[in-house]
């Protein structure tokens, strides 16, 4: 049977306010999980109609064409719902009366800053899954051209800057060993060219990924323990590295419960190896 129209409800000349309908448990339950806003991809998907004195089912669900979560222009579909001179359903609670009744109250408003009201709606139904966003960074390390030298080189190399002048411009040093003036090889000397000019130094690049978890209704489970490798995958996950290999290891992973009851989490990965410029 329809569940019946209740003086309780009371909506305004802006469109805004709440209309409740009284009837069969199950009938009522049945029609609420009709009035969930929800999204999938880039399309929100809720409740935009006339209230009638009878509700036998949820009304067909407004799907937005052109709201679209990267786009701010949502004004194709709130010239549609206003044409049509219908309310929004922001979201719907049940009430067990007893005796097998419920009493259904939907929540209404306009469409006037649909973007904002649908957005806050969908977050507020979607705590099962929470949110989650990935972040990506680089931490860039330092190395002098003279690391992968032999020692000889590096001791060759440190006595040709401390050398006089007059030797150090003829890529000459000081012997310490036959007291002798010794010039440099000619490794030694490309070394020591980019060591005049400033070039003495590479860097390594160790680029990072980070995934931060929000608003989930219970602890996020499966995260990866810190110390373990492996890095982020999925398909909707596209980091941008090199076409030389990098093996990623977890340096964070956690979770924490907030004031609200609702739960956040972060894993982090780092590169061990670097790509050299």
């Amino acid at each position: 049977m329809p569940l019946q129209l209740q003086p309780q409800t009371e909506i305004s000349a802006a469109g805004e306010g709440s209309i409740v309908y009284i009837g069969d448990w199950d009938d009522a339950l049945t029609i609420l999980s009709g009035f969930k806003v929800s999204q999938t991809d880039d399309a929100y998907s809720f409740i935009a109609f006339q209230p009638s004195v009878l509700l036998s089912a949820a009304p067909t669900p407004y799907t937005s064409e052109t709201a679209t979560e990267s786009s701010l222009d949502w004004s194709a579909d709130v010239a549609a719902i206003k044409a049509a001179n219908s309310l929004v359903a922001t979201g719907a609670r049940l009430r067990c009366l007893g005796g097998g009744l419920g009493q259904l109250t939907i929540y209404l408003s306009s469409a006037d800053d649909l973007r904002t009201k649908v957005r806050e709606a969908v977050d507020s139904t979607t705590l099962s899954t929470g949110e989650q966003s990935y972040s990506f960074g680089v931490q860039e390390i330092p190395h002098s051209i003279l690391e992968d030298e032999t020692t000889d080189t590096q001791e060759h190399i440190a006595a040709w800057l401390s050398a006089p002048s007059v030797l150090k411009s003829r890529f000459l040093y000081l012997n310490a060993e036959t007291g002798e003036n010794a010039a440099l090889s000619a490794g030694e000397k490309a070394l020591a060219a980019k060591i005049l000019i400033g070039k003495d130094t590479t860097y390594a690049y160790l680029p990072s990924v980070t995934l931060t978890m929000s608003k989930m209704a219970t602890a996020p489970s499966g995260l990866p323990t810190i110390g373990s490798e492996g890095g982020p995958s999925g398909a909707t996950i596209n980091i941008n590295l090199p076409s030389s290999g990098y093996t990623w290891r977890v340096i964070n992973s956690g979770s924490w419960r907030n004031a609200d009851g609702t739960w956040s989490g972060t894993v982090q990965w780092i590169s061990e190896e670097s790509a050299e410029a």
